[in-house]
């Protein structure tokens, strides 16, 4: 084009799944996304120079200020170094919940890097998009852990081999494994679940800690349950972690029981997630958690899904 615009695209939509972080032993270093939770962003170039949220659809408390919104942060980031001038016009389609140990400011961010880079004549390549969404990130988390945001964009199990360059790779997730995602009705904000935490640890538990996140990975690499089964095991944030969930001690060992691969914390909480490669206990299970739930007088969302081996899309752009 003869105008200059790097933006050549009128619209572009995209989303960008909810996540499983730490996965137990695996602190900020290990996550994986989901099925069928995720936010979405829409965006259309408006000539102006200036980008703005115009709508946020399904939450009232997050900010419609660009620099304070995690996909607004995340857009600007990308349009200061790819279309520096243009503006864009921002609806946030937020439906997942915020505090909830799924990696929903992460989402945000992702979608928004995603769909940004979707109005491009041709749009990078999404591991050059991480640093994008990590500027989004950092407004909600307040720290540099990459472990939401490029599962959520990459797809699959992702492990990070350096926190401050945010080196990763990645494998596919076995086929047949099954994430269960227990939301209880409460909210954790991630600062004050990462300030509970202890700035040191005993050398047997980093030990422990280094044995369990190496299995849980040999485990995934070679689809062998005996060894994704370390899942459960956490010696840096589960021991202080879990007892802002209510009932979690409950759930882990009745579904542990019932035939359960793994259970532990998602994120920061609330969430829990449990692991399974059967589709009937995994069912269930969904029924132990909802009598935990409803005896203790606490609302609970329940899914079911593989892992997302595919990370964040675009659904629409002209």
């Amino acid at each position: 084009m003869g105008d200059g615009k790097k933006l050549i695209k009128k619209r572009a939509r995209s989303f960008a799944p909810g996540t499983v972080s730490n996965v137990g032993p695996g602190f900020d270093l290990m996550g994986f996304p989901v099925f069928g939770i995720g936010d979405e962003v829409e965006v259309t170039p408006n000539g102006t120079g200036t980008s703005r949220i115009v709508a946020i659809q399904g939450n009232d408390a997050i900010s419609h200020e660009v620099e304070s919104n995690t996909a607004g942060k995340a857009i600007l980031s990308f349009l200061e170094e790819n279309a520096p001038g243009e503006g864009v016009d921002i609806t946030l389609y937020k439906n997942m919940p915020i505090g909830s140990g799924m990696g929903s400011s992460a989402a945000s961010a992702v979608a928004g890097a995603v769909a940004v880079n979707g109005l491009l004549a041709e749009p990078l390549k999404p591991d050059q998009l991480v640093e994008y969404a990590m500027a989004g990130e950092m407004i909600a988390s307040g720290s540099r852990h990459g472990d939401n945001v490029i599962p959520s964009l990459i797809g699959g199990f992702v492990i990070i081999n350096d926190i401050e360059t945010l080196d990763f790779f990645r494998v596919d997730a076995p086929a047949d494994l099954l994430v269960m995602l227990i939301h209880p009705h409460i909210e954790i904000k991630t600062s004050h679940a990462r300030s509970i935490l202890p700035d040191t640890i005993p050398v047997k538990d980093s030990i422990r800690q280094t044995s369990a996140a190496l299995t849980l990975l040999a485990g995934i690499v070679s689809a062998d349950y005996a060894k994704i089964a370390a899942a459960s095991k956490d010696y840096i944030a589960e021991p202080y972690r879990s007892g802002l969930i209510p009932g979690y001690a409950e759930a882990k060992r009745l579904l542990l029981a019932g035939g359960a691969v793994a259970f532990n914390i998602s994120g920061s909480g609330p969430t829990m997630f449990a692991l399974f490669n059967d589709a009937a206990k995994a069912e269930t299970a969904r029924s132990t958690v909802e009598k935990i739930h409803g005896r203790i007088k606490l609302g609970v969302d329940i899914s079911i899904s593989k892992v997302n081996n595919g990370g964040a899309k675009l659904l629409e752009v002209e």
